[in-house]
């Protein structure tokens, strides 16, 4: 698990960036929407911050699906798969959605 100030400050900067919500995403994203997605490797390199990615996905929405594909410190080429993401698209801001429990 991250550090307490680690998790403050995605808290933190998620409050700041999305607030009540985002006008566009919720003026086009059904409530009930569903996502799937990848992390991928721009490049050729190190990862690093997975926990940390895994960490911002938990806090909008602890039932989201989070399935890392390498570790921290594996060397990985461009367009590699880093991580699967899957679960509700939407969220009316990170209070709302924490636990699963607003859209």
């Amino acid at each position: 698990m991250l550090p307490t100030e680690i998790l403050t400050s995605i808290e933190r900067a998620l409050t700041e960036d999305i607030g009540t919500g985002d006008a566009t995403t919720n003026s086009i994203v059904p409530v009930d929407a569903t996502m799937r997605g990848q992390i991928i490797a721009k490049q050729e390199g190190v990862v690093a911050g997975l926990e940390v990615a895994r960490a911002v996905y938990q806090i909008l929405d602890s039932n989201l699906g989070f399935n890392v594909q390498v570790e921290d410190g594996s060397r990985v080429t461009k367009g590699q798969v880093l991580a699967f993401v899957s679960g509700r698209a939407r969220c009316s801001g990170i209070w709302h959605c924490k636990g699963g429990s607003g859209g």
